[in-house]
């Protein structure tokens, strides 16, 4: 779970590691968010209105890049 919130928490907001579902959640931003695994990447759902879209598509733009970073391939960002 270390290497997970190394990567998957957003540098430049303040978060944590939590129990929830999904596969690994952290707490950001005042909202629960989930990153679920999914063939072909990482699912990530925003659990209630604490953060607006705006901020949101920030946030998941930072994680994106620390992913690409650290394992060497492309990341891009698909919104549903």
């Amino acid at each position: 779970m270390t290497r997970l919130a190394a990567v998957l928490e957003p540098a430049g907001w303040p978060s944590e590691p939590v129990d929830g579902p999904g596969d690994f959640t952290i707490l950001c931003a005042g909202a629960l968010v989930s990153f679920s695994w999914e063939d072909p990447g990482w699912q990530v759902t925003f659990m209630d209105d604490a953060v607006v879209a705006d901020e949101a598509d920030r946030i998941v733009a930072t994680i994106a890049g620390k992913l690409a970073a650290s394992t060497g391939q492309v990341a891009r960002v698909v919104r549903l």
